[in-house]
């Protein structure tokens, strides 16, 4: 989908230029380009009817009712093929995910998020238990990512952090600044290796556009069975395959997303069975 979805916004736009009608020949040139991405993908999915209708439209890109098939091409691939595989995404798996909660069933799920979308579960480490992981956080992200070059680097932190003092008194840091501190502190080489995202309830317009400007967006809260989808387009934003030579890849099996229906849970699901628990 990261190759196919750009060409349907390309040809869109030629159509609504009329560009069918004064250069039938450049329509022509992006429907093939478009066939034969269709053509490589896996044979798992679907794909002749919409091969089909992409020949009906090069023998005649003038034709009067060009247009029509071709918003109905649009709707196709979308449903089809961009939507069906992203709900199959993984990220490349040179990533390390790390999380920084003050809860302990959000980093629970916060881990199994991290592996279900494909990294590894050593790979995975979570902090937030107590201040002293709190408060040296920053440190140890900004080390470890000068000490692995070669990885991709996925950090999820929440907003609202409570570093518990002495006396227990609570201070409250802002997962969000903690960010922005990284990211301050890397080269940009090593800062183009990472994608880190906010986990907040707050998800006004201007709460958004403040985790913006600190992170690379807002995780929305998700279940098991949505993360591939909520993630997919918020990594390909950050890490265009045309800039990156590792690219994420898809399960081009159906089982694994079928036998994740149970693992269904939401991150307050998560949380209340492990108060069941203790």
């Amino acid at each position: 989908p990261y190759i196919i979805a750009p060409q349907l916004v390309s040809i869109s736009n030629l159509f609504k230029q009329n560009t069918h009608e004064s250069d039938p020949g450049a329509i022509y040139d992006k429907l093939y380009n478009l066939k034969q991405d269709v053509l490589a993908l896996k044979n798992d999915i679907s794909i002749m009817s919409i091969v089909g209708v992409i020949n009906i439209m090069m023998q005649n890109p003038r034709s009067e009712y060009v247009t029509d098939r071709w918003f109905y091409l649009f709707a196709r691939i979308n449903g089809a093929i961009i939507a069906s595989m992203r709900k199959k995404f993984r990220v490349p798996k040179n990533t390390i995910g790390i999380a920084l909660d003050d809860s302990r069933a959000q980093r629970n799920f916060i881990v199994k998020f991290f592996e279900f979308i494909g990294i590894p579960p050593d790979q995975c480490i979570a902090f937030g238990d107590g201040r002293d992981e709190i408060m040296g956080f920053e440190d140890y992200v900004v080390k470890f990512i000068e000490t692995h070059k070669q990885s991709f680097i996925f950090l999820i932190v929440d907003e609202h952090l409570n570093a518990v003092r002495k006396l227990s008194t609570n201070e409250s840091i802002s997962g969000s600044t903690v960010v922005k501190n990284i990211r301050k502190r890397l080269s940009q080489e090593e800062e183009r290796r990472l994608i880190a995202l906010i986990r907040s309830q707050k998800d006004s317009p201007s709460d958004i556009a403040t985790y913006s400007t600190c992170a690379h967006g807002i995780l929305p809260d998700i279940t098991l069975a949505n993360a591939k989808e909520s993630l997919a387009s918020l990594w390909l934003k950050r890490f265009p395959p045309s800039d990156f030579a590792v690219s994420p890849g898809y399960e081009l099996k159906n089982q694994n997303y079928e036998s994740s229906r149970n693992l269904v849970v939401s991150s307050q699901d998560l949380a209340q069975k492990i108060v069941d628990i203790d």
